[in-house]
Parts: C-alpha cells; structure tokens; sequence
C-alpha cells in the first residue's frame, strides 16, 4: 500500500519487480494502521484482512528480506 497515487505507484513498480500487488492511493488505510515509519509492508489477505505488517524491510533484491518475511508468515498459516 502506498499513499501515492496511481501515476506515481506505476512508475515505482516499473522499477521494481514486485510479485504482489501495490495498492496506491490508501492513505486512509495507511492512517487507520497507525503508519508511523517508512519503509513499512502490510500482508492482507485476499479478502482484504490484515494479516501481519512490519516495519523496514529491504526491497532491495539482494536481500530478498521481504519474499523471506511472507514466506515465513505464508508456511506458518499452512502448518
């Protein structure tokens, strides 16, 4: 999630290979979380829950820090 807008979310995803989805514009959703931190990566589910958010993860594709942390979260929920 991200509270800029469209435009501006397709230009950073252009220059990031993410496999999820970026929602833009959820500033609302961003200030009900309690956001205080960036960088700060939200999990919801596919009906939209929340599942687990952290704070200050990479995107970098070296560390792969993110991808390990959903990962993780993911094979918890399927034990």
């Amino acid at each position: 999630m991200t509270f800029d807008d469209q435009d501006r979310t397709k230009k950073l995803v252009a220059g990031h290979p993410f496999k999820w989805r970026v929602v833009p514009g959820a500033k609302t959703l961003i200030d009900q979380l309690g956001v205080k931190a960036y960088p700060t990566f939200a999990l919801l589910d596919s009906a939209g829950k929340l599942i687990e958010f952290k704070q200050g993860l990479s995107i970098n594709e070296k560390s792969n820090a993110l991808e390990k942390w959903i990962e993780g979260i993911i094979a918890a929920q399927n034990k």
